[in-house]
């Protein structure tokens, strides 16, 4: 069955729809049936939440440079998971990931995260990409004094 075509028109059905308004849209008891809700957990802001797509390394990388410590330890194990994917490793180096862990392994405070730094590093040693990285960024020289 089609919808009348007359802007104030009713469609008939189970009483629900009234019709559409000068603009298309629907009348204000319409919208009574429908309600905005919040979210339905508020979350931890230290949750890491992976975006998807194109999105997905560069929103990784921005909560390993945060500024918070849990944040920043979570997005580090997250990012420990996401480097068994090429994609994500290939998607990450593109991000900028390598300068941070470089920067992480000798000179953070945390311990936890110049381990999950340097645990980041090694994974992706295991893939060409980060490999070839590692030698563009000097990561190796700015991981040395660690070493000691």
């Amino acid at each position: 069955p089609q919808r009348p075509l007359s802007p104030s028109a009713a469609v008939p059905s189970s009483g629900r729809w009234e019709g559409r308004g000068r603009r298309g849209g629907w009348s204000m008891s319409t919208m009574q049936y429908h309600e905005a809700k919040a979210q339905p957990v508020a979350r931890d802001e230290t949750v890491i939440v992976s975006a998807f797509g194109m999105r997905k390394c560069p929103k990784l990388v921005e909560q390993v440079q945060s500024e918070t410590l849990k944040v920043r330890q979570n997005a580090l194990a997250v990012l420990c998971d996401e480097m068994h994917d090429p994609q994500a490793v290939a998607g990450c180096i593109e991000a900028g990931v390598m300068p941070l862990l470089a920067q992480y392994v000798p000179r953070d405070a945390d311990e936890l995260t110049r381990e999950r730094a340097s645990k980041a590093l090694s994974f992706l040693a295991l893939d060409a990409n980060g490999r070839r990285a590692m030698l563009q960024d000097n990561v190796v020289t700015a991981i040395m004094p660690a070493l000691d």
